[in-house]
């Protein structure tokens, strides 16, 4: 019954994630405090999840030293957060307090449903990570389409996204006309420009692997690489520096089991496009030029700068736990940070920090192991972009509180938990050859 039950519980979360990229996670179901329609789904996942485990089930992912980084991770986070009940606060920062546990709620619960995925039906874990990759590419792709009709045409599709009678709609988080050396940086589905672009960004490499898997399998590559372009271009047009440095990191990591003559292609193919982009006369183009050229008058740097200088001069007033999870800011006085890492220190302390470095590190040295290990070929290619897209992702999390966006923060949880799925079936696969 659990093995039947499989392919059908990994279609509805693979729906889930579609829906979780290409809507804005402010439409939100009625009665129900809040939820999007995907968290919502992901839940009733993690419910099953939970039901697993007071079934008498382990809820074992197969990775135990990811496992343990996971654990405590979240436990730095809880951990950080009952400081919150030490200090006295404003009443706005105990309502957004409670607001982010809340939501941390939601991602534990979704993250529990990860987990059983596999743990529930352990022999379907390579069609399992399969599906959930081609479900983040083609949500990518929907958004990062949305994203270049608002940057051709100055219309916001996902604004206008509505199922009556089951949502409602709210605008509060979400960012609208932000402007970057003159060209108005489109957003898709996303609550913020930056946040489309840490989407786009680490779900770029696995849109890449899955072209080089389908080629491997002897299957039809070409869909694969029209969602792949979409998704890239989408990035172009949030006009992120960041957005290059992460796929760049992502490609340099990938093309470590890559023939030469692939990476020449992809360097080649890039080359072409920004060749085409210099003389088509698009805005775009100017304006990345002149991000990465930089400037004193830049406000991302300026802001960024304040950020830093703030941190570094009050991280130590709570050096270990931090002033509290989900209490930044405070107030006017606490510059905005958009960097996970400064965010994680200034709020949750040096074992906050401590634990999310170990664990994205854990992450990808798992993933990496398994891209090693492995001995099929189209597998390998699908790990390969797990491990990309969790590079490009700790390279992104420099320019993005990744945990205050619901979309990538979910995206980065299942990657993580991907990581330690890919490694358990490159074991299990290798157990069954001796």
């Amino acid at each position: 019954m659990v093995s039947g039950r499989g392919p059908a519980t990994v279609t509805f979360v693979a729906l889930a994630l579609i829906v979780l990229l290409s809507t804005r996670q402010v439409y939100a179901v009625y009665a129900l405090k809040g939820l999007s329609p995907a968290q919502v789904a992901l839940i009733l996942v993690g419910a099953l999840g939970v039901y697993w485990v007071l079934s008498g089930h382990r809820l074992a992912l197969g990775a135990r030293g990811l496992a343990i980084a996971i654990l405590a991770s979240l436990l730095a986070t809880v951990v950080s957060f009952n400081v919150v009940t030490t200090h006295v606060l404003p009443h706005v920062a105990l309502i957004q307090a409670g607001q982010g546990i809340a939501a941390f709620a939601v991602t534990v619960t979704a993250l529990i449903g990860f987990v059983f995925l596999f743990a529930a039906y352990p022999d379907n874990s390579a069609r399992t990570i399969e599906m959930l990759l081609k479900a983040l590419v083609i949500g990518a792709a929907i958004t990062a389409a949305f994203a270049l009709v608002q940057f051709g045409t100055g219309v916001d599709i996902a604004a206008m996204i509505r199922i009556p009678g089951i949502m409602k709609f709210g605008d509060t988080g979400v960012a609208h006309g932000i402007v970057r050396e003159g060209v108005v940086r489109a957003q898709g589905a996303a609550a913020h420009a930056l946040e489309l672009s840490a989407v786009l960004t680490t779900i770029a490499p696995i849109g890449v692997a899955l072209v080089y898997s389908a080629q491997a399998a002897g299957r039809k590559a070409w869909p694969w690489a029209l969602l792949t372009i979409v998704v890239i271009a989408g990035s172009v047009v949030t006009v992120s520096r960041s957005a290059f440095i992460g796929l760049a990191a992502a490609i340099l990591v990938m093309s470590w089991r890559w023939p030469v003559r692939r990476l020449a292609g992809l360097v080649a193919a890039a080359l072409g496009a920004a060749a085409v982009a210099a003389v088509s006369g698009l805005g775009v183009f100017d304006a990345i030029i002149s991000t990465f050229m930089g400037s004193a008058d830049d406000p991302s740097l300026q802001s960024r700068a304040r950020g830093i200088d703030y941190v570094m001069a009050h991280w130590t007033e709570h050096f270990w736990l931090g002033q509290g999870a989900f209490t930044y800011p405070l107030g006017p006085e606490q510059p905005v940070l958009d960097n996970e890492y400064l965010s994680r220190l200034i709020e949750g302390g040096i074992l906050g920090l401590l634990t999310l470095i170990v664990l994205m590190i854990t992450a990808i040295m798992y993933a990496a192991r398994a891209r090693n290990r492995c001995e099929d070929v189209p597998t390998t290619e699908l790990i390969n972009g797990v491990l990309g897209a969790l590079v490009a992702l700790t390279v992104v999390a420099s320019v993005l509180d990744v945990s205050a966006f619901q979309q990538i923060s979910m995206v980065r949880w299942l990657l993580i938990v991907l990581a330690g799925a890919a490694w358990a079936l490159v074991k299990r696969n290798q157990k069954v050859q001796t």
